[in-house]
């Protein structure tokens, strides 16, 4: 970015964003700051050291520069638009059709698939080809040969699709033993789901959205 389009950002992010200048930075220092962690991936601590400030300072710099580029995003992001069905350009079929595939290969996850995916991770880990939650070497390939063999046509992948969907359980088995645990909570045996007052419920809710706005 050269140093004429530079000044115009900023001045773009003054007078539609209403970014001001704090007491000890400038517009522009607060500018470059975000531009050098979004662009090039400098660390906090790089940052700060090449403009010697302190590192809270640079955060606070950078979620400034950060929330009214989101606030002008009508006014920098370009709105997509989408191609006709009679468009004549051969590279838009082209790249349609991929589109199409990638999906199919690494998106593809029917819920009704869960069932047989775990009758598959439970025959691996009598196996002993998975042990206290760690697959060893070749589960992926062998769970996607699987669930090929009981769901013929799922076209389901090793990577990234079963690995993902492995990662989800193992994130919902610790969140569903963390409420086992608390009080006020409890387990329908014969269901195998979690019970819960709704006044508990709510405050559990709450907590969740806390944590997810700070982290």
């Amino acid at each position: 970015m050269n140093c004429n389009l530079f000044n115009k950002f900023c001045e773009l992010l003054v007078v539609e964003g209403r970014l001001k200048r704090t007491k000890d930075v400038d517009i522009d220092e607060m500018v470059y700051a975000f531009l050098c962690t979004i662009s090039h991936n400098e660390k906090n601590r790089t940052v700060a050291i090449n403009l010697r400030r302190s590192g809270e300072t640079i955060s606070r710099s950078i979620h400034r520069v950060l929330r009214d580029v989101i606030r002008l995003n009508n006014v920098l992001m370009k709105t997509p638009v989408p191609i006709d069905e009679n468009c004549k350009d051969n590279r838009w079929k082209h790249f349609k059709v991929n589109i199409y595939l990638s999906l199919l290969e690494y998106n593809h996850w029917d819920p009704k698939h869960d069932t047989p995916f775990v009758e598959c991770l439970c025959e691996l880990v009598e196996q002993g080809l998975i042990e206290d939650g760690q697959c060893k070497n070749g589960v992926y390939k062998e769970l996607e040969r699987m669930m090929e063999s009981k769901v013929p046509g799922c076209g389901v992948k090793a990577r990234p699709t079963i690995q993902t969907r492995i990662r989800k359980l193992k994130d919902w088995f610790h969140a569903t033993m963390t409420m086992k645990k608390e009080s006020g909570w409890g387990w329908h045996t014969e269901d195998n789901h979690v019970i819960v007052e709704d006044e508990t419920w709510k405050n559990y809710v709450k907590v969740v959205v806390c944590l997810l706005r700070f982290c």
